[in-house]
């Protein structure tokens, strides 16, 4: 009988995804395929969370984050990592129907614990759980202390290895499990706030997203950033390729692109870079016609006042360097918005936290790509059944720090995914 029962649990599923109506992670569709039996939760049992109606958002969550906080732990946003300029990244193979992972924590007073690991929001369960953990708090270092060595990594036996991490701005990418990440893939970190070289290392650590408590693993003792002393990362998936784009927040480089299957570091030319003061967001780019670039888009000048948008073509596998453009319309009114590219939608999409329920669209044009006509686009978002933007609180106070890549999407389901606190819902947003 249970067999059975399982039989039309994967034939269901399997029509499903077929038809279009479930989208699917690598490993369900391996689960799937090899017969292994389905043991469906409430994640499946009522998939209709996953589709809000187009042009509305929905809170989709069963618990909070600050619910799966353990103890000793930051228990308020100021602590936490969606207050403090961090990043997320859609990890396509947790679970069985993938999963949001966030990684950061603050400059807090020393002595006090940070907020260490990965949280991960898993879409099956509508859950959260903190993965890669330590099994007890790790601390702000005090001034004349030595918690961390120069990788940021913890000397305390209990904790050893596990590393320090505040600020990790538009550093997080996600190696899947094709790309050799393992069976959930794997959280790749690029140094943090205060990684100078040689002081503090500009290391990178790689967090396995099956491991409830290992520390990370050092990739990089140093990455090669010859073109500057900046510490603020900004990196750019490109799965076709195997590996990512990388250069610093404020475009010193040269630009690098890092392959997952040596860790191999090509840099490029030292005209490849731009050189402006301020948060940057960069993201590869495949349009509907078959171009290749990546957009460098964030907050510029002094006072982080302006709002710059730079274009960097990839030709024949080539970056062919970072060209300003002026798009028309109106661009997100945090700079900190960070961008993810949606092939669905065919442009980057960016969403400036503050509670806006407006979401910004950056189309490229017909014609010549460094050429006149990029145009920014707004669409307004509608809340279901009384839902209102998450966001952080400093005491009884919403706070706004940029959302940077925490606004991601989910291309199986056709929706973004969005949180903004330790104790506010998770929700999907259709934007169309």
């Amino acid at each position: 009988m249970a067999n059975d029962i399982n039989i039309l649990r994967r034939a269901v599923l399997q029509s499903a995804i077929a038809s279009g109506v479930l989208g699917a992670s690598a490993s369900l569709l391996a689960a799937l395929n090899r017969g292994t039996d389905i043991v469906l939760k409430d994640g499946f049992e009522d998939a209709s969370w996953l589709t809000p109606a187009p042009g509305t958002f929905a809170n989709i969550s069963l618990n909070t984050l600050s619910d799966a906080t353990p103890p000793g732990w930051p228990t308020s946003d100021s602590g936490a990592p969606f207050q403090n300029w961090s990043g997320g990244v859609y990890a396509a193979d947790f679970g069985i129907a993938g999963g949001i992972a966030i990684h950061g924590s603050g400059h807090l007073t020393p002595g006090t614990p940070i907020y260490a690991g990965v949280p991960v929001f898993d879409l099956h369960t509508r859950r959260w759980t903190v993965r890669a953990r330590p099994v007890s708090p790790i601390f702000e270092q005090p001034a004349g202390s030595a918690y961390y060595n120069i990788y940021g990594e913890s000397i305390d036996p209990a904790t050893a290895g596990h590393t320090y991490a505040p600020h990790t701005y538009d550093g997080l990418i996600y190696q899947s499990s094709a790309n050799g990440g393992g069976p959930e893939g794997s959280l790749i970190r690029h140094y943090y706030a205060g990684s100078s070289a040689p002081t503090v290392s500009r290391a990178v650590h790689r967090f396995d997203l099956s491991s409830l408590h290992n520390p990370p693993t050092r990739l990089f003792d140093q990455l090669i950033l010859t073109g500057t002393g900046n510490n603020y990362p900004a990196a750019a998936l490109d799965e076709g390729r195997g590996g990512y784009w990388f250069i610093s927040n404020n475009g010193n480089g040269p630009l690098a692109f890092i392959r997952f299957s040596d860790w191999s570091q090509t840099n490029y030319s030292n005209a490849i870079q731009y050189n402006d003061y301020g948060d940057h967001n960069l993201t590869y780019c495949r349009d509907g016609s078959g171009r290749e670039f990546l957009i460098a888009a964030g907050r510029s000048g002094p006072g982080g006042v302006d709002f710059t948008v730079r274009i960097c073509p990839i030709v024949n596998n080539l970056p062919l360097g970072f060209t300003l453009v002026v798009p028309t319309g109106t661009r997100p009114g945090d700079a900190r918005s960070g961008g993810v590219w949606s092939t669905r939608l065919n442009c980057l999409v960016s969403y400036e936290a503050r509670r806006s329920y407006q979401v910004h669209k950056l189309r490229p044009p017909a014609g010549a790509l460094l050429g006149a006509g990029w145009a920014w686009e707004t669409r307004t978002m509608t809340g279901v059944a009384g839902a209102v933007p998450a966001h952080t609180m400093v005491g009884p106070s919403p706070f706004s720090n940029g959302a940077w890549s925490r606004f991601v999407e989910v291309p199986e389901r056709g929706v973004f995914i969005w949180c903004d606190g330790l104790n506010q819902p998770v929700q999907a947003w259709n934007v169309d």
